[in-house]
């Protein structure tokens, strides 16, 4: 369930239509404060914790017999497969976890004709003495070597678990979930050797047979197993989730760069109005592989480990792509996208350079060290390598920041007319501004400004507009989220402080003085 369709149902009245709704979660915050909100009349909590063991074990059993008994039907097994003792002792093994029970029996299927022998394997497991909590890591591990089980020599078994690493850390740690066809696209690889690595966990993702429908985790519990070193009991299949991020954003930058270019929709007229093109054109020319790289590479890059290398990948590619990016948001109806994404690059370019300050004993110590070096007439490479670190910081910065102030003047005009960035949008940009000097070649030879342009921008970013007098004070939420301004109108608003949208939330009347 996805988090708008919760919040939807935990606010719903049921008292006009009257419904029963069952509904099955994790024990989150947002849906404890949820059912909080509604009157206890109105609801029952059964908390699985706190049901006694016999009854979670009797209908653990219960499912387990159903399952199994499906398997046997299907592949024609005799009669008394599988035997009691054997249910009993899954039940055991699955120590009131269903997700564990759920787990063993798409595994025992996926064996196919050798279910009898996957059965058997989790039997010989079980007898070992393992804690109730690493039951479910047990089982996660099974299913993982069996994936890749078979006559490889060392080399062919590395090369396939770093396959697995490849193809499946883009799976867990993805906001939105892929398809086979587009993660291919996105990794550059081959669709069949995708799905031959998925081929064998059919047990904990649900890999759909048509490769256009996305493949997901049946349980997050199996994304929380493979980021957690601690709880991944075989190190091989550990999932580096900084790594992952990291390979992802390079490659949402090679799919953008690869594909996107001015005019990607041929609307060809700078002034031509993008609500009269159908979505489904947009999607022909913008396909989904390139939808989700323009969408999440920032998502990526901030959850990655950034360096010199990650500067000048992300430079390079917004003094050569910036505009393309921008139209293609745009053309998706996420203009506004743009403002957060960038300023989220901003942010964790002050972020990492806050969280590399140096103790002041240890900073002196190596300025000491740098100054010996200096007056002995010796560059370190150290020093050359910091030195080129922080000019690559600063460059991106500055870059960043002349982005998002182009986003935010221009956004009005890009929603509506997005090849207009490539004229209007650099022609009344300041002198000074870099995006204009950047892209200057895009503006039309015809157009010329004699006069008029400043040379830098102002210090105005956006005008809220809503009071009817003036404003006599202002305040910023705990969480600067939300902006209040009072007025002489006697009202206070309540406005969104996002860069994004700045849209008034909500009006408070009814004080009488100023």
């Amino acid at each position: 369930m996805t988090p708008a369709a919760a919040k939807l149902l935990l606010s719903a009245s049921l008292k006009v239509v009257r419904l029963r709704v069952f509904l099955t979660s994790r024990p989150e915050v947002p849906i404890r404060y949820g059912f909080n909100q509604i009157h206890e009349d109105e609801h029952q909590d059964f908390v699985l914790n706190s049901i006694s063991s016999s009854i979670v074990d009797r209908d653990i059993s219960i499912f387990l017999r159903e399952k199994l008994g499906l398997i046997r039907r299907k592949y024609q097994f005799q009669a008394d497969w599988p035997e009691e003792s054997a249910i009993t002792s899954l039940v055991r093994s699955s120590d009131g976890l269903f997700i564990w029970a759920a787990t063993a029996c798409r595994f025992i299927e996926q064996g196919g004709q050798l279910a009898q022998g996957r059965l058997s394997l989790l039997l010989h497991e079980a007898n070992g003495t393992i804690e109730p909590a690493h039951k479910l890591e047990e089982i996660y591990t099974t299913v993982l070597t069996n994936s890749i089980r078979g006559e490889y020599d060392k080399e062919e078994t590395l090369r396939l678990r770093e396959l697995f690493r490849q193809v499946v850390g883009p799976i867990i740690i993805s906001p939105e979930s892929l398809s086979v066809l587009d993660l291919a696209e996105i990794l550059g690889k081959d669709v069949e050797a995708l799905n031959r690595t998925l081929s064998n966990l059919h047990s904990v993702l649900y890999v759909p047979e048509a490769k256009s429908l996305t493949v997901r985790l049946l349980h997050p519990s199996f994304r929380d197993f493979l980021l957690d070193q601690k709880r991944c009991l075989n190190p091989q299949f550990y999932i580096d989730e900084k790594l992952v991020h990291r390979e992802m954003y390079i490659n949402c930058l090679r799919v953008i760069s690869t594909h996107l270019r001015r005019d990607i929709c041929n609307l060809q007229h700078p002034g031509a109005d993008i609500s009269k093109l159908s979505r489904s054109e947009v999607d022909r020319q913008i396909q989904p592989h390139i939808q989700y790289a323009c969408r999440f590479w920032v998502y990526h890059y901030e959850r990655s480990d950034v360096d010199i290398d990650g500067y000048d990948n992300v430079e390079k590619f917004l003094r050569t792509h910036f505009l393309h990016w921008l139209e293609a948001l745009a053309l998706l109806g996420r203009a506004s996208d743009a403002v957060v994404m960038v300023h989220m690059l901003d942010s964790g370019l002050l972020l990492t350079c806050k969280n590399k300050r140096e103790e002041p004993l240890q900073k002196l110590t190596r300025l000491g060290a740098k100054l010996k070096s200096i007056f002995a007439f010796k560059i370190t490479p150290e020093i050359l390598l910091e030195t080129s670190k922080e000019a690559a910081r600063l460059s991106l910065h500055a870059l960043i920041h002349d982005a998002v102030r182009f986003i935010l003047t221009f956004r009005p005009v890009l929603e509506i007319a997005p090849l207009q960035i490539y004229s209007a949008g650099l022609i009344f940009s300041p002198n000074a501004s870099i995006i204009r000097k950047n892209f200057s070649d895009n503006i039309p030879h015809w157009v010329s400004c004699v006069s008029g342009l400043s040379e830098n921008r102002s210090p105005h970013l956006q005008t809220l507009k809503g009071h009817l007098a003036g404003v006599k004070a202002v305040a910023f939420s705990p969480d600067s989220k939300i902006l209040a301004s009072a007025s002489a109108d006697k009202t206070v608003k309540l406005w969104d402080a996002g860069l994004a949208k700045s849209q008034l939330q909500q009006t408070l009347k009814g004080h009488w003085g100023r």
